[in-house]
């Protein structure tokens, strides 16, 4: 008989965590910005051109004076942790970009839009490292090949930092 409570109590405390979490997410949704939707060509290493879909956020507010450098986990001075508990060695973290910033400038968690020519990366401001201070990003790249492939793609072009204030 109590094993049948504690499932009963289990499940009504699981449909009470449902029916808040619908609720906050739901007003969360409500306060969100406008997104469009753009294509945007990849290429992956391989040479292989992939297209997918990619939300810009019509509310971006862009500028043109950052600096852009990159850092690597064997830069002296860095680990695999970032200010706000990214674990950088972790498997899924290849999938995504981040960016060390200035948080005065650009809130932490923010997602940080680089616009490199016409193309748009999506990035996450995550990290924050002494030298980082005003209109600056610092790139995360996971090896030394992979922060000069960048830098070989800003060289020349013109480059916006943007994100939704």
């Amino acid at each position: 008989m109590n094993k049948i409570k504690e499932i009963i109590i289990s499940m009504a405390l699981i449909i009470i965590l449902i029916l808040i979490a619908g609720i906050i997410g739901f007003s969360y949704i409500d306060n969100y910005p406008k997104v469009e939707v753009r294509y945007v060509d990849k290429i992956i290493k391989q040479k292989e051109v992939v297209t997918e879909y990619v939300e810009v956020e019509s509310d971006i507010v862009w500028h043109d004076d950052f600096i852009i450098t990159f850092y690597t986990q064997q830069d002296e001075g860095c680990n695999n942790i970032t200010s706000i508990g990214v674990n950088l060695d972790k498997s899924w973290t290849r999938y995504f970009n981040f960016v060390a910033v200035d948080p005065k400038i650009i809130p932490y968690g923010k997602t940080v839009f680089i616009k490199i020519g016409d193309e748009i990366i999506e990035s996450s401001a995550v990290d924050c490292g002494g030298a980082i201070t005003g209109h600056h990003l610092d790139w995360y790249c996971r090896d030394f090949e992979e922060g000069y492939e960048l830098m070989e793609k800003l060289d020349g072009n013109k480059v916006q930092v943007g994100w939704v204030r």
